[in-house]
């Protein structure tokens, strides 16, 4: 069982960081751990990990075995460099991310770059952009399940574009 101090969202859900050079040993086996008592992990800014900016696989893995993203508004500012910048990109592109926050652990190094972030993110995605800010984080406070959109299979095909596109009218609206 999770201790109440790491879980938020009426114990459901818990933000998980990893060091950004590498991902530890055995991480898939405690994710799955933490899966099957009941606790979504919400995977916080994978953009900036070495492996994925290498893999992208890896995201759609991980949300394929019920992890939830969350990427930093200021990755898709470029303040983590660009590869995080891009990374961050193709995972909003291709559905792979849940949620978007601040980063921001105090007013003083990190700034809440949210309203400029959430501009660019719109540039990107569209509409779609409100699931990430508001209606995903609602759902998270109140402890209701967060569904993810389908994963778009990296080659964009226009088939595949344009479910994406329903899918996300459908949640945007409530359709489902």
């Amino acid at each position: 069982k999770s201790d109440p101090l790491t879980v938020f969202g009426h114990g459901k859900y818990m933000l998980i960081e990893f060091p950004t050079h590498i991902l530890p040993p055995g991480y898939d086996d405690e994710l799955y751990r933490l899966l099957m008592s009941g606790t979504t992990p919400i995977i916080a800014h994978p953009e900036r990990y070495r492996p994925i900016q290498n893999n992208i696989n890896i995201v759609e893995k991980l949300i394929n075995s019920g992890c939830l993203m969350q990427i930093d508004a200021g990755s898709l500012l470029g303040q983590f460099g660009e590869s995080c910048k891009k990374t961050a990109e193709t995972m909003l592109r291709l559905n792979m991310v849940h949620f978007m926050g601040s980063d921001s652990h105090n007013d003083g190094k990190r700034s809440f770059c949210l309203e400029l972030a959430i501009k660019i993110c719109k540039e990107l995605i569209g509409d779609y952009t409100t699931l990430l800010v508001y209606n995903n984080p609602q759902k998270l406070l109140n402890g209701e399940k967060i569904i993810p959109l389908e994963v778009i299979d990296d080659k964009e095909d226009k088939e595949g574009f344009v479910a994406s596109i329903l899918n996300r009218i459908k949640l945007i609206w409530g359709f489902i």
